[in-house]
């Protein structure tokens, strides 16, 4: 799990779940950082979720609002260390 700030870019939240279990994905959810909008894809989980006060949820349909995270997170997988090469790759095992 993810968490972009759509003004500045920056990664505000990020998490490595093995299972995203409702508890667990509440957990995540419950410590973002204010915002006046929290967009998602459509995983059933997100819309269940409770977001920090104030903030709106929208659910992001096609890429209107998550080109930017989506492209974030294939640069993260073509830098990571093990996966440095010159095209972009995917590991298929979970454990990797």
């Amino acid at each position: 799990m993810l968490a972009l700030a759509r003004d500045s870019y920056l990664i505000v939240g990020a998490a490595v779940m093995e299972h995203r279990t409702p508890e667990a994905m509440q957990d995540r959810a419950s410590q973002l950082p204010d915002a006046p909008r929290y967009c998602t894809g459509g995983l059933a989980i997100y819309p269940e979720l409770i977001y920090p006060e104030g903030g709106e949820y929208v659910l992001s349909e096609g890429k209107a609002e998550s080109h930017t995270i989506e492209s974030m997170n294939a640069n993260l997988r073509t830098y990571l260390g093990r996966l440095r090469r010159k095209s972009r790759c995917f590991s298929r095992k979970l454990a990797a």
